[in-house]
C-alpha cells in the first residue's frame, strides 16, 4: 500500500522538476537577437540544425517555425518546423543547401530524393498560436522574434543563447498584448546556430512600414510594467 501511495507522490515530484528547469524570469531573456543563423556548415548538404520542442505550458496550442524577409518582394516567408499537433521531446532535423547563389532548406534530407524549399541562411523564429486549442483549425496570432512584426507591437518571444555550444533556448508568452509575461507557455531548444545582424531585406521593410519606430516603443512598454 505504502508503494501505491509514493509513487503518485514521486510522478508528481519529477513533473514539479521538470517545470521548473524550464522556468525563468523575463530579466533572464534576450530581447534583441531577432535573427539567426546556422553554425554547422559540414553536415548533410550545406548544414544543419537540430530543433525539439522541449515543453508546452499553455491552453493555447502553437505551430513553431523559421522565416525570413524576402528580398524581392518584401514580406515575410516561413517555414514550418512543428505543428501544433506535435508533443514534447519532439525532435526535427533541418538541413540547409547553399547551391553557390542561393539557400535552400528541407526537414526531410534523403541525398538524391530531398525536396528543397528556397529560404535564407538568416532567419527568425515564429509561433503561430490557436487559441481554440487541439481541434482549432484558425491561427489567431502570429508572434516573430522581430517584434516590429507583431500585430500587438509587443514581445512574445524571448531567447537564451549558450555561446560556448552554440545553442538556444526560444521561449513563448502567447497571449495578445502581452498576457502574463511568464514566457513559459512554449519551449524550443534549437543546436548549431548563432544570433545575426538584422538583415537587409528586414531593415528596408520596417523602414518603409514606419515600424522601426515601434519595435522602440513595443520594448520600452514591456519594460515599464
Amino acid at each position: 500500500m505504502k508503494l501505491f501511495r509514493i509513487l503518485p507522490l514521486l510522478s508528481a515530484l519529477l513533473l514539479m522538476i521538470a517545470s521548473s528547469s524550464f522556468a525563468i524570469s523575463i530579466d533572464e531573456l534576450n530581447f534583441d537577437q531577432d535573427y539567426w543563423t546556422i553554425t554547422d556548415l559540414s553536415t548533410n548538404a550545406t548544414g544543419t540544425s537540430l530543433f525539439q520542442i522541449e515543453v508546452e505550458q499553455a491552453d493555447y496550442e502553437s505551430n513553431f517555425g523559421l522565416y525570413y524577409i524576402d528580398d524581392t518582394s518584401q514580406s515575410v516567408t516561413k517555414f514550418k518546423v512543428f505543428d501544433k499537433s506535435n508533443e514534447p521531446i519532439t525532435k526535427v532535423t533541418i538541413s540547409f543547401l547553399y547551391d553557390d547563389s542561393d539557400w535552400w532548406i528541407t526537414n526531410n534530407y534523403t541525398d538524391d530524393t530531398t525536396i528543397w524549399t528556397s529560404f535564407s541562411n538568416v532567419f527568425g523564429f515564429y509561433y503561430e498560436v490557436y487559441t481554440g486549442g487541439t481541434y482549432d483549425t484558425s491561427i489567431d496570432y502570429t508572434w516573430y522574434t522581430d517584434v516590429a512584426l507583431n500585430s500587438d507591437d509587443v514581445e512574445h518571444i524571448g531567447t537564451v543563447y549558450n555561446e560556448s555550444d552554440k545553442s538556444a533556448y526560444i521561449y513563448l508568452d502567447d497571449q495578445n498584448g502581452g498576457g502574463d509575461q511568464d514566457f513559459n507557455d512554449m519551449t524550443v531548444f534549437a543546436n548549431d546556430v548563432a544570433p545575426a545582424p538584422v538583415p537587409e531585406p528586414a531593415t528596408m521593410l520596417l523602414l518603409g512600414t514606419g515600424l522601426i519606430g515601434l519595435a522602440g516603443i513595443s520594448r520600452k512598454k514591456m519594460f515599464m510594467k
